[in-house]
């Protein structure tokens, strides 16, 4: 560092009347203003630069002073590491106190052989203009942000959230941010990240902090996540080995299900600024309006997809339709012409089934059907299809799979069928799906296989 850098530090701090000074070279006090002694007054800390800097004297013996004041562990383990190490130029660190609305500056350097160490307290009261026209500019890009996800077609919460967290990680230091929903015994992780780890979709127990943060009726700030009172029966869980977090918690209750907490958090006690609070809960408002445009989002997702299966699904069975097989045997009759792929169609027919109807009734004849369906779901694979043609007859469509295998399938199925409660048994037709045949033509083929086994019986 040169004469002229060290001139203007030492000129821009000397300019202003409010700034707290404490100057060491090679660990003696070279200079100690009145401000710096009120400021550590103010936070009551003992007006001695001891208590900041004689490490292995004081360390232990002021041990619960730098337990509640984190940040001077913090600053110690940067001076000592700078002051052991020969080779290192320089070092700095700025931390906001907000207990007492200060900043603290430190700044270590070596020149001419010498090293120095400047410490400045200064009061944020002047910054808080400035402060509050970033927030300002921090919520305007959060609802940018939000506004262009809300409109996309593929809308997803998480990834709203998750920018949102990226922005407060950069411009405001979070350290984590996790938002919860109440369901049943448990708080289910909606949004969660502490840092790199994601929390999300995972379940605590309702006796966890967030559920603590759900059960109040105003937010509450905690300045020591370790020294937290909170009601018996409530805990906290840590990703981790336990630090001291300050955390700022919104409880919320929407309505339409949405109950639950939105936690802010960062290391270190008592680490939020008021302004920081304020911008806070201002961007809760934010969040929740996402919270509940994504439950809106999911209920008519879920409602188009109701009325989408429906369209397409037997009501009863829940195998699909006439309708819907039409469209993927045509597909699929595409596929096998253009890129070879295979398809083995199954005719299965319920045998007797009139008899069991007219025997034991409807309903009976209704519950045999449900079961034959949820047996052939059971032995057939996710990416093969059962659809009910008509009455008790059923074709299933199984895709890259070889006769032998087919053969295999209805075999099983057919043990299951005999051996439950209904006794059922089935006649079928197996046939691979001739590519250079209409669909009509390949379902007349295995309609037919499956009639002429019924014959036999």
């Amino acid at each position: 560092m040169t004469n002229e850098e060290i001139g203007v530090i030492f000129q821009n701090i000397m300019q202003s009347k409010n700034v707290g000074l404490l100057v060491l070279k090679n660990d003696k006090v070279r200079h100690i203003n009145k401000n710096f002694k009120n400021y550590l007054n103010t936070l009551g800390i003992e007006a001695s630069y001891k208590t900041l800097l004689d490490i292995n004297e004081n360390y232990n013996q002021d041990f619960q002073i730098y337990k509640k004041y984190s940040f001077l562990e913090n600053l110690l383990e940067k001076y000592k590491k700078f002051n052991s190490n020969d080779n290192e130029d320089r070092t700095h660190h700025t931390m906001a106190l907000s207990k007492s609305n200060l900043e603290l500056f430190y700044t270590g350097f070596v020149h001419n052989g010498e090293k120095y160490n400047v410490f400045t307290l200064k009061p944020l009261h002047k910054n808080l203009k400035l402060m509050n026209n970033k927030f300002f500019e921090l919520l305007k890009n959060i609802s940018k942000l939000s506004t262009e996800i809300l409109s996309n077609s593929n809308f997803k919460s998480y990834d709203v959230f998750n920018q949102i967290f990226s922005i407060l990680e950069k411009e405001m230091m979070l350290d984590a941010f996790i938002i919860s929903l109440e369901d049943d015994d448990f708080m289910y992780i909606n949004f969660g990240k502490i840092k790199a780890h994601d929390l999300s979709d995972l379940y605590l127990p309702k006796y966890s902090l967030t559920g603590y943060v759900s059960t109040q009726k105003q937010s509450i700030y905690i300045k020591n996540s370790l020294e937290i009172d909170m009601q018996e029966g409530f805990k906290i869980f840590h990703a981790s080995k336990p630090e001291v977090y300050s955390v700022f918690g919104i409880p919320f209750d929407v309505g339409n299900g949405l109950k639950g907490a939105i936690l802010f958090e960062r290391k270190g006690y008592d680490s939020f600024l008021k302004p920081e609070i304020k911008i806070l809960e201002e961007l809760s408002y934010t969040i929740l309006s996402i919270l509940k445009f994504a439950k809106l989002y999911e209920d008519l997702n879920n409602e188009k997809e109701k009325i989408y299966d429906l369209a397409i699904k037997d009501k009863l069975t829940n195998a699909y339709n006439r309708v819907f097989l039409g469209e993927y045997l045509e597909n699929a009759l595409e596929k096998a012409k253009r890129y070879g792929e295979k398809y083995v169609l199954i005719f299965v027919d319920i045998d007797g089934f009139k008899s069991i109807n007219d025997k034991h009734g409807h309903n009976y004849g209704d519950t045999c059907l449900v079961f034959f369906a949820e047996t052939i779901f059971n032995c057939i694979r996710n990416s093969d299809i059962l659809a009910r043609y008509g009455g008790d007859e059923f074709l299933i469509v199984l895709n890259e799979t070889s006769l032998s295998e087919a053969k295999k399938i209805i075999d099983r199925i057919n043990i299951k069928l005999q051996n439950s409660l209904f006794k059922l048994s089935i006649s079928y037709g197996l046939l691979e799906l001739d590519k250079n045949l209409t669909i009509e033509e390949n379902l007349n083929i295995v309609d037919n296989l499956m009639y002429k086994m019924k014959y036999k019986k």
